[in-house]
């Protein structure tokens, strides 16, 4: 009887418990593939506009610099409307 309780406890004393990182509002099908061809699109009309921009005392390299920024904030945003768990 103890070797058997000796067991027991043995067995619960390697019990694991598995982390994972998961979206919790991740679309399914074919809302996956419009999310990121809408991240795209954004990203890509973000630097279009700051390309196109012709504004005074900007040069190219500080727009561009500015469309990264722009882009990658909506990007962060678009983790945040998933909702990250850690399960």
């Amino acid at each position: 009887m103890n070797a058997v309780l000796t067991n027991l406890i043995a067995q619960a004393d390697r019990t694991t418990v598995e982390r994972r990182f998961e979206f919790a509002a991740l679309p399914q099908g074919w809302g996956t593939v419009l999310a990121l061809a809408g991240a795209v699109v954004v990203c890509w009309a973000i630097v279009w506009m700051y390309r196109t921009e012709g504004r005074r005392g900007a040069s190219m390299r500080v727009r561009m610099v500015l469309a990264a920024v722009r882009c990658v904030v909506m990007l962060l945003l678009a983790g945040i409307l998933l909702q990250p768990v850690l399960a």
